[in-house]
């Protein structure tokens, strides 16, 4: 074969692709939620509350705007991949996931057999190939 792209090596392409895709939702989803947590808000509400004068509260006001900003980082990362997120982990294509990865090693082994050493046979008469 060309130095072509395998066709195995994209499908690992999309299989990794949704796999990291999983990954990195689930991890900006926790971080979101670390953020939004009740024990964050009595934190900040607490940091608030016990500020001596107006430039501690400027300066809390500031960190807490840096982390309000943070944590829209992470919120754009779940919004971005939220569908895909969905698709791997409807119970529908579950299954669709795992043929697929069945399908990579088939044709794995077919890529291998293709670019290994073969040698033909004259056939008979009757053999058009």
């Amino acid at each position: 074969m060309e130095t072509e792209t395998r066709p195995s090596e994209k499908l690992k392409g999309f299989v990794q692709f949704l796999e990291d895709t999983k990954e990195s939702y689930e991890s900006a989803k926790k971080k979101v939620g670390e953020f939004d947590s009740m024990e964050r808000h009595i934190y900040w509400a607490h940091k608030f509350e016990f500020a001596n004068n107006r430039n501690e509260r400027n300066r809390l006001a500031t960190e807490y705007h840096r982390e309000r900003l943070e944590r829209r980082k992470y919120k754009d990362i779940c919004d971005l991949y939220e569908l895909v997120y969905e698709f791997i982990n409807s119970e529908n294509n579950k299954s669709t996931l795992k043929r697929l990865k069945g399908a990579i090693q088939r044709q794995e082994r077919q890529e291998d057999y293709l670019e290994s050493e073969r040698t033909y046979k004259r056939g008979d008469s009757s053999d058009t190939d």
